[in-house]
């Protein structure tokens, strides 16, 4: 009678551990895109997430409506986190070689739009040189962007004169039950 007693109670706590609530973390942008418009130049950032599960980096638009070209420097283009810069941005295709300082300028044609989805260096790992990348891939894994505020020094160019543009959003974890 006391084995029957004890394998109730045992599947009963069993039903309910399989019931509860398992929490799980789901990631926000506030705001989910930060956009600046400016004479000539429309500018928007919007954080990327990687499975549906955790911001990873950022999607870049630039809208050139000048007259004249639109020069974008990579070299001197910052990531920020909570205001610190942190180093440079890379994108698929980018050759390893040329990340300290020889990462060629991005030139938008007037009348154009550029769009490049990028990644802080800090947080991304690098393929082995003996892998290479599938058909459409990076040849690097992003990392996870760290909760707080998260954005963007941009450094353009036009007509000989530099402008910089500071955009960001900000991320953060919230805890939900998964039911």
């Amino acid at each position: 009678m006391h084995s029957i007693i004890k394998i109730l109670i045992a599947a009963g706590l069993g039903l309910l551990c399989a019931c509860a609530a398992t929490p799980v973390q789901k990631w926000r942008s506030e705001p989910l895109t930060q956009t600046i418009a400016a004479p000539g130049l429309r500018v928007v950032l919007e954080p990327l997430k990687e499975n549906e599960e955790f911001f990873v980096g950022f999607r870049l638009t630039l809208r050139n409506d000048g007259a004249t070209p639109l020069t974008l420097d990579w070299n001197q283009t910052r990531y920020l986190h909570n205001g610190r810069d942190l180093g440079v941005f890379i994108y698929r295709g980018i050759d390893p070689a040329t990340i300290q300082g020889h990462i060629p300028q991005e030139v938008v044609p007037a009348g154009a739009t550029f769009t490049q989805e990028i990644f802080p260096l800090r947080t991304i790992a690098f393929l082995p040189s003996s892998e290479i990348p599938k058909q459409g891939r990076r040849g690097f894994i992003p990392g996870i962007l760290p909760s707080g505020e998260n954005g963007i020094l941009l450094v353009l160019g036009r007509d000989g004169q530099e402008s910089r543009q500071k955009l960001s959003v900000r991320l953060r974890a919230e805890t939900e039950s998964k039911q």
